[in-house]
């Protein structure tokens, strides 16, 4: 069997492959789920406008995807992993309309050069994975409109909808369109495809869009600003105190981001000239151009997200909040490498990025087998006994792994929205375990349930993970009634 890596259908179908194949690992291995998995089993119960800090796109599309095969893993990981194919094959689309499909296959499978976005996506992340294919596919409309001579207004309106497809997948694409209309500025060839009348067209298609969450999270703002405690913003101190721990924090993560792909391509560059010199086709026409604006694009986010780190005194930062910055980091450099190797070096590159596919896949696969991994937490064990002090008709309460994990062994149990007012009418048994980040029980129910009830505890249950005996997942019950 030969493939064509000069066709767009090879890089497609080996994608696919590939994803397919660490996603069915994945579903068939682990006895529990990550934190964003288990939150969205618990919200794509109901369609709502709103469930929590995050928009509310991804649990939409898991709720339309639940419809289809029915609530469960199964279709958890049916959306995950198309979403992961999306953001290689999204990256290749958009590269080719301007470099040959083999050098943008090759700049697509860079990305495992990103290890936040080949690993962490793939592990946990869910919002962050749909942010990423919004970002690429805006980037991608955003290219088709600007080099038409003269665009429809259709046009426009697609790539409205993709911004408020954006802004319903997390807050940080806000930074796209900005960067991207910044970047566009600079570059004439591109500047002249810009029209203002449509991008007031887009911005009001996106408005109408994002209207009906909006409002809801304005009407339920302690509910929108409640996972802004995981920046750590320390807002009683002062600029200067916050401003070097912001700084080293963001310019750390920076590092993790992008290193890999620098050392990578650093040493294919001193390395690829082994064989020969290599011809260095110098970029012209549409390739300079689409390299030119995603490098400004790339630096001009990099430098707002930046601004906002220190002005908001975010004083913790991980680097996979640079995903939509920094996307297009590896690819670039990917397409300011090939020319520069031998044909001997580009077959050694391409290899080596084969070797990171695999070691990520083997990682993931061995994952649930390591010691601290959620996955192994021991849900199955302990559900009977969650069972056992349910009474008919009582509703299960507690934060979304728990939540998540317990609906996922026990579908039948009814589990209550997040942030949803509690009905005195009802029984609830809430479920929860101490943590220094979560605090205790009565803390917990407050933020789950609002002030006025009040715990009865019905005891502690415990049982060790599938894997690391040394750990123990420890859960409390206890019945919530109204204060009295």
């Amino acid at each position: 069997m030969s493939f064509d890596f000069d066709q767009r259908r090879t890089w497609l179908v080996l994608f696919a492959a590939y994803f397919a194949v660490t996603g069915l690992m994945r579903l068939w291995s682990g006895h529990a789920l990550e934190i964003d998995q288990a939150e969205m089993l618990r919200y794509a119960q109901a369609l709502q406008w709103g469930y929590g800090p995050q928009p509310p796109l991804y649990a939409w599309m898991q709720w339309g995807v639940f419809q289809i095969v029915g609530p469960g893993v199964p279709g958890l990981f049916l959306l995950k992993q198309f979403l992961l194919w999306l953001t290689p094959v999204l990256m290749l689309v958009l590269l080719s309309r301007a470099f040959p499909v083999r050098e943008a296959g090759i700049a697509a499978l860079s990305l495992v050069l990103l290890v936040s976005i080949s690993f962490d996506s793939q592990r946990t992340l869910t919002h962050a994975v749909l942010v990423l294919d919004v970002t690429l596919a805006f980037a991608l409309v955003a290219w088709l409109v600007l080099r038409e001579d003269e665009a429809h207004p259709s046009d426009w309106l697609g790539l409205g909808v993709l911004m408020g497809f954006g802004f319903l997948s997390k807050p940080s694409f806000a930074l796209v369109p900005v960067a991207m209309l910044a970047a566009i500025v600079t570059l004439p060839a591109l500047r002249k495809g810009f029209k203002p009348q449509g991008m007031v067209l887009a911005l009001g298609v996106a408005v109408l869009i994002c209207l009906g969450p909006a409002i809801w999270m304005l009407i339920n703002l302690h509910i929108t600003l409640d996972s802004v405690r995981k920046f750590d913003i320390v807002a009683q101190a002062g600029f200067a105190e916050t401003l070097p721990v912001s700084l080293r924090e963001y310019l750390w993560s920076t590092v993790l981001f992008v290193g890999p792909a620098l050392i990578v391509v650093g040493i294919a560059a001193a390395l690829g000239r082994l064989r020969g010199p290599a011809p260095e086709i110098a970029r012209t026409g549409p390739e300079e151009l689409m390299s030119k604006w995603l490098w400004r694009f790339t630096l001009i986010a990099w430098g707002l997200f930046l601004l906002f780190t220190l002005a908001g005194q975010v004083t913790h930062f991980k680097e996979r909040w640079l995903q939509t910055t920094l996307v297009f980091s590896a690819p670039l450099l990917t397409l300011w490498l090939l020319p520069r190797l031998t044909p001997f070096g580009q077959r050694v590159y391409v290899i080596t990025l084969l070797v990171c596919v695999g070691l990520v896949g083997s990682v993931l696969s061995v994952q649930d087998a390591l010691r601290g991994s959620r996955r192994a937490a021991s849900f199955d064990v302990l559900a009977p006994q969650v069972r056992a002090v349910l009474e008919e008709g009582d509703i299960l309460l507690g934060e979304n792994w728990i939540a998540g994990n317990l609906l996922k062994v026990m579908p039948d149990v009814p589990v209550h929205p997040e942030y949803a007012p509690l009905d005195p009418e009802r029984g609830y048994i809430f479920v929860w375990n101490n943590t220094l980040e979560q605090g205790d029980g009565a803390a917990q129910l407050v933020r789950q349930a609002g002030p006025g009830w009040v715990l009865e505890p019905l005891g502690r249950i415990e049982a060790p993970y599938h894997v690391d005996p040394d750990r123990v997942l420890v859960l409390n019950l206890a019945r919530v009634r109204p204060g009295g």
